[in-house]
């Protein structure tokens, strides 16, 4: 028996509490066991329910029916009610073609069928006992509809996605023993192997983004829970080698440097692999553990009802359950890293420089943050810029071009980045054309082809776009033994344009990507004033002094 107290009791036993107030629990209802809150309960903010917060059932499923020291949930009929709601009600809402929707009627959506596909057919295997016959065959069948359309369908782009799907073929594969979902299981599995980067991240909408990266790690390792597979094992050791670069000092974790700007980081597949010897995932737990239990680590009280359901539950149910206490730990291991640390292909320049780490992102053009010690003096995302045509541009913006140069000198560490600005879409259309959306989606969208070229098209339109601007950035940081020096230069590149306006930003990006703009105390810092300015209506010079020691950060 462990005698060390659960370092996620706490935050599960609020988790539960917080899903069971989101689900409908009324047997009468027709939308009985909808955990849709927004849909089932406000009843006039959506008109219809997103199956994403189904996603749920699995780590209910495991509390259910795991026995384990202060695991209150083992056998407990509320559970076991909720469990058989939530399962049923997510057959009443799959489309005819085997799909789910997420943001709209009729999306057919890649990430919801892999997602609650796997949780709906993980949560049935656990649980199959306490339904019916005629129910057992309903969830079957819709499991296997759920499968057949994700052996046909893939989003390459997003590779969390796509693990959650070959999730999701293993386990309906082991619920119906059908020959062809375990033929596709295995090719989805091989395309996820093909697709690791040399750096050892996976693909998130063109680049490797760090909060996706741990999440990657989660669905890896809740697989590997299940099959003794060495290469998926490798796999995740190597994923693991690179997100734990991103570690800051402060509990912090990658954030506006990554490709979708996320900073999450999930404590199950860093106890999984701990517990399996591997020593980057030790030294991740220790890190994880210090953090979390001084509450810096970003919490599921932080995120928003939809990503702590989607993301965050299952993975605190199972570190809670595979927890094993401190003891075997060393609370003095630290990573041993190299100085310098570049991922050429990411994007990512990381340095240790005696107290001083800092990381910066070529590919959004100098986005960065600096700490001395576990202290941050410096973070930013570069500017907002507005042209003399109206033009909202970021020097964030994703630029695959943008060339970075590093070199050390008897001043101290140099790094140049130079690269374009991206014009910013921040319309809302629904203001303008919320009535024929909704008109379009319930008939339109009715037609399988069209709702898949649509839902494509708008992710392409609205996440992966980068629309060039005519704006150049050049930034030049000298980090010196006695601060930190930036120089910045801003300039229109067609004589057709002016600069009206700049802002430097923190803690601000532009990336529409819904599982990130997340705030944490660390992020309060003075705020940068330039000690020179040259602004003229072609270009804009900035120089920055930033001395490590003053007060801020976290």
């Amino acid at each position: 028996m462990n005698s060390m107290p659960n370092l996620y009791l706490v935050t599960v036993n609020h988790l539960v509490a917080r899903i069971l107030s989101m689900q409908n629990r009324n047997p009468m209802s027709a939308t009985h066991g909808c955990l849709d809150r927004n849909f089932w309960h406000f009843k006039t903010i959506i008109d219809f329910p997103s199956a994403t917060y189904q996603q749920v059932i699995a780590g209910l499923s495991r509390l259910y029916a795991t026995a384990a020291e202060n695991n209150i949930y083992y056998k407990q009929p509320v559970i076991a009610e909720s469990i058989k709601a939530g399962i049923l009600y997510w057959c009443e809402i799959q489309n005819r073609d085997g799909s789910f929707n997420e943001y709209y009627v009729n999306d057919r959506s890649f990430c919801p069928t892999a997602y609650t596909t796997y949780a709906a057919a993980e949560a049935y295997c656990l649980t199959k006992d306490m339904f019916l016959p005629q129910e057992q065959d309903l969830i079957e069948s819709k499991l296997l509809k759920s499968a057949c359309w994700l052996t046909v369908h893939s989003n390459s782009t997003v590779q969390n996605q796509m693990i959650a799907s070959m999730n999701a073929l293993y386990w309906v594969a082991k619920v119906s023993q059908d020959d062809l979902i375990h033929k596709a299981f295995k090719k989805r599995r091989l395309e996820i192997l093909n697709s690791q980067n040399q750096e050892g991240w996976f693909c998130e909408y063109g680049g490797a983004d760090i909060g996706y990266s741990f999440k990657a790690l989660d669905l890896l390792s809740s697989y590997l829970t299940e099959v003794d597979d060495p290469e998926i094992f490798s796999s995740a050791v190597r994923l693991l080698d690179f997100s734990s670069n991103f570690l800051h000092p402060d509990g912090t974790c990658g954030g506006d440097y990554g490709s979708r700007c996320t900073q999450h980081v999930f404590p199950f597949g860093l106890e999984f692999l701990s517990a399996r010897g591997v020593s980057t995932a030790q030294v991740a737990l220790v890190w994880f553990r210090k953090h979390f239990k001084a509450q810096q680590i970003i919490h599921p009280a932080a995120i928003d009802d939809k990503y702590v359901l989607y993301f965050y539950f299952n993975s605190y149910v199972r570190a809670f359950l595979k927890y094993e206490g401190d003891d075997r730990l060393a609370d003095g291991c630290r990573f041993n890293r190299p100085e310098v640390r570049f991922f050429k292909e990411a994007g990512l320049l990381c340095l240790q420089i005696a107290a001083i780490s800092a990381w910066f992102s070529s590919r959004r053009n100098g986005v960065c943050r600096v700490f001395s010690g576990d202290r941050l003096v410096h973070s930013d995302c570069g500017y907002l810029i507005r042209l003399s045509n109206g033009d909202e541009c970021a020097t964030q913006c994703d630029d695959k071009c943008a060339r970075m140069e590093y070199f050390k000198s008897s001043e101290g560490f140099c790094i140049r980045i130079v690269g374009d600005a991206g014009r910013v879409n921040d319309s809302l259309p629904l203001t303008k054309w919320l009535i024929p959306f909704k008109l379009f989606c319930g008939t339109l969208l009715r037609f399988e082809k069209l709702s898949y070229w649509f839902n494509d098209r708008l992710k392409s339109d609205r996440i992966a776009k980068y629309d060039r601007a005519p704006v150049r950035i050049t930034r030049d940081f000298n980090l010196r033994t006695e601060g930190l020096i930036i120089k910045d230069t801003i300039e229109v590149t067609s004589a057709k344009y002016t600069i009206k306006y700049v802002t430097l930003i923190h803690d601000v990006t532009v990336t529409h990507s819904p599982s990130s703009r997340y705030y944490q105390v660390q992020y309060l810092q003075p705020r940068c004033i330039p000690r020179s300015a040259e602004e003229s209506p072609a270009r804009y010079r900035y120089e920055y002094e930033i001395a490590y020691d003053r007060q801020g950060g976290g």
